[in-house]
């Protein structure tokens, strides 16, 4: 299932009515593909649920990350390289492959 089809349908406030029981609810587009596939880098879309007791009066929401591209530079060149514990190659893999696989 892709991400278009999992978020493209939302129940909107459209319902039958028969003698003051709800008997059929509409299912429209909440998320449609096509603004899921125009969207770029750093934006993302989403829906929500809510519960009886916790009503959510927004539950779509379209957003974007703001880095500081700054900060993110300064942490970058504070990073440490990962000392080497051991050095592997394929022969001692393959017999490790064998040992587990007994």
């Amino acid at each position: 299932m892709n991400l278009a089809n999992g978020l493209n349908l939302i129940m909107p406030d459209i319902r039958t009515l028969c003698c003051r029981k709800i008997v059929g609810v509409a299912v429209d587009a909440g998320i449609p593909p096509s603004k899921i596939s125009s969207l770029s880098s750093g934006e993302f879309v989403g829906m929500v649920a809510d519960d009886p007791d916790n009503k959510i009066e927004l539950k779509i929401f379209h957003s974007s990350i703001l880095n500081d591209h700054e900060a993110l530079r300064k942490e970058q060149r504070a990073y440490k390289s990962i000392p080497v514990v051991r050095q592997i190659n394929s022969s001692i893999v393959q017999k490790n492959y064998l040992q587990i696989k007994q």
